[in-house]
């Protein structure tokens, strides 16, 4: 199994949003049906997609939509995170992200007792700092806000 973005998957594509995603989608339905039984494409959605883009999104991929093409659920999120974490990095551990804003690595506003708020462009500058740091965690158990959403992607295939 392998996760990869939309401009990994296929170079030509320039995006990997939500409408890059539902385009290629389109453009490719006709061969989805081919790939072997172990190893369907499963499309993932950030969680903040409207049901109207997951519904696009699912109509493209065509027969099998329903199943392989699903939307993170909000319920899996560190509840320390915003709803201004938009994309992926909600779902990150909380204590990557206290620790970069400690480093001085982009600005978020922690209280306690209070969601982390984060502006758009913060957002956009922590990206990068965010993966960096996810990417070294070994701990199975620290990653369990991003283990709910595997077991959805594996229930999927």
């Amino acid at each position: 199994m392998r996760f990869v973005a939309l401009p990994h998957l296929d170079p030509a594509e320039r995006g990997g949003g939500k409408d890059a995603i539902t385009t290629y989608l389109k453009r490719h339905a006709a061969l989805l049906p081919n790939r072997p039984l172990g190893a369907p494409l499963v499309v993932v959605l950030d969680w903040e997609v409207s049901n109207q883009e997951l519904n696009k999104a699912r109509d493209a991929y065509g027969t099998d939509g329903k199943k392989r093409v699903m939307r993170m659920k909000p319920s899996h999120c560190d509840p320390r995170l915003g709803a201004d974490f938009k994309g992926i990095e909600r779902f990150y551990p909380f204590g990557i992200v206290e620790d970069a804003v400690k480093a001085d690595e982009f600005m978020a506003a922690i209280k306690v007792d209070k969601p982390v708020s984060i502006s758009a462009t913060q957002l956009a500058k922590a990206k990068v700092p965010l993966l960096n740091r996810l990417l070294k965690i070994s701990d199975k158990q620290a990653l369990d806000t991003l283990m709910r959403v595997w077991t959805d992607i594996k229930a999927a295939i």
